[in-house]
C-alpha cells in the first residue's frame, strides 16, 4: 500500500499513531527515569498502561474512526484489543531490561513497534468496527 491509495482514515491513523507511539514512549521513557527507583519496573508499566492507552483510545476515537457519543464498551474494547501488547510490555520489557541487560530505552522502543502494529490491526477490525464499515471491502 503506498501513500496515495491509502484511504482518509489510514492516512489520519499514520498521524495519530505517530503522535501517540512519540508521547507514549516519551512518557514512559520519563516515568521510568524519575520512578524506576521509587516504585519498581511494574509499577511503572502499570501507569504507563493506564495513561498511554487513555491518550490513545481518545485519539484513535475522536482523530481516527470519529466514533460518536462515548461508550464504556468500546473503551474496554479498546483495553481488550491492546492486552497483547500490554502483555508484550510486561512480559517482554523486563526480559529484555532486567534478563538480557539491554539498554531500556532501546527496549521500549523495540516493544513500541510491536505494539504499533498490533494496535492498527486490532482496532481498526473490532474495535471501532461499526455494522457500515463490515461491509467495507479491505484496503
Amino acid at each position: 500500500m503506498s501513500l496515495r491509495s491509502a484511504s482518509p482514515r489510514q492516512i489520519r491513523y499514520l498521524f495519530v499513531g505517530a503522535f501517540n507511539t512519540a508521547s507514549g514512549f516519551f512518557v514512559s521513557a520519563a516515568l521510568y527515569y524519575l520512578l524506576d527507583r521509587v516504585i519498581g519496573i511494574y509499577a511503572v508499566l502499570g501507569l504507563c498502561t493506564v495513561l498511554n492507552i487513555t491518550t490513545s483510545y481518545l485519539t484513535t476515537k475522536l482523530v481516527v474512526f470519529r466514533t460518536p457519543g462515548w461508550s464504556f464498551a468500546e473503551y474496554l474494547r479498546f483495553y481488550a484489543v491492546a492486552a497483547v501488547p500490554i502483555a508484550c510490555n510486561f512480559l517482554i520489557l523486563p526480559i529484555l531490561i532486567d534478563v538480557l541487560g539491554w539498554n531500556a530505552y532501546v527496549s521500549m522502543a523495540i516493544v513500541t513497534i510491536l505494539n504499533v502494529i498490533l494496535g492498527y490491526l486490532g482496532h481498526s477490525r473490532l474495535t471501532f468496527r461499526t455494522p457500515r464499515r463490515r461491509h467495507e471491502t479491505r484496503s
